[in-house]
């Protein structure tokens, strides 16, 4: 399914919907630093997106 998204980011990297369920799917992973890149950058696309900022807290750092 990460795949899936990230095709969508190669052609649009500000696309936040991709962006925000890239990093559910890095999570479901396992793939932390690559969830939370997802994330950030989908605040960072739009800072107003409560469930990306939620998603990050739960999300640890390494």
């Amino acid at each position: 399914m990460l795949s899936a998204f990230t095709r969508v980011l190669e052609q649009d990297s500000d696309h936040v919907d991709a962006n925000y369920h890239a990093g559910l799917s890095a999570v479901r992973l396992g793939r932390q630093e690559t969830a939370r890149r997802y994330l950030l950058r989908t605040l960072d696309v739009d800072p107003g997106h409560e469930q990306a900022r939620a998603a990050l807290v739960t999300t640890p750092a390494r």
